[in-house]
């Protein structure tokens, strides 16, 4: 079951850190994730080409642009099949970043 926005995005002014391990399993263990981003105001996605592997807690997509509107596609690939969770959030402004 994908966790909520809050919990599960952290941003920072050039990067988001995906917080993996917040998902919830629902008794199939989660295998692997696949991820996607985009700016929100554009169609095309920018896949993640790692498949990532579990465990693993957290995952950083970097090289974003400050102060920006993203969505990021998150699927988690288990047994059972897969679980999407999309989630919007906006990048700090360069100001921030130390905060």
């Amino acid at each position: 079951m994908s966790p909520q926005g809050s919990v599960f995005i952290q941003p920072n002014s050039t990067s988001v850190t995906l917080k993996l391990g917040a998902w919830q399993s629902g008794g199939c263990p989660i295998r692997h994730f696949a991820v996607q981003y985009r700016p929100k105001n554009q169609m095309q996605w920018t896949v993640i080409q790692d498949k990532l592997d579990m465990p693993r807690d957290t995952y950083a997509v970097r090289h974003l642009s400050p102060d920006r509107e993203y969505v990021v596609m998150v699927t988690a690939h288990s047994e059972a099949g897969l679980t999407q969770g999309e989630y919007f959030f906006r990048t700090l402004h360069a100001s921030q970043a130390g905060r």
